[in-house]
């Protein structure tokens, strides 16, 4: 499982219902983890008016809730586990030179 940590300005995917299209939001208050305020676009790239607040961040991994969410795109999720598989070898490298 890759976690994210959320930041304002990050992008993700946002589902209507479980199953819907996605569109485009871009988070704009971290509440917890889990939790995020969105910036939501339409399917013809207008904002979505009066958008939904506390909206659930499904984690890579995590169970898909039967309403609204959000989650990391495919791509954000592939850098994350880069960037992890990066800093252990690095990490394995720094012990190596510590214990030698």
């Amino acid at each position: 499982m890759t976690f994210i940590k959320p930041t304002v300005g990050r992008v993700v995917q946002f589902f209507h219902r479980t199953g819907d299209i996605e569109v485009p939001a871009i988070i704009t208050k971290v509440w917890s983890d889990s939790v995020v305020n969105l910036a939501i676009f339409n399917e013809d790239g207008s904002p979505m008016q009066n958008p939904p607040t506390s909206i659930n961040l499904v984690q890579d991994g995590g169970e898909v809730p039967a309403g609204r969410y959000c989650r990391w795109m495919p791509f954000q999720l592939g850098q994350a586990q880069k960037t992890a598989e990066a800093e252990a070898v690095a990490k394995k490298v720094r012990q190596g030179f510590e214990n030698g």
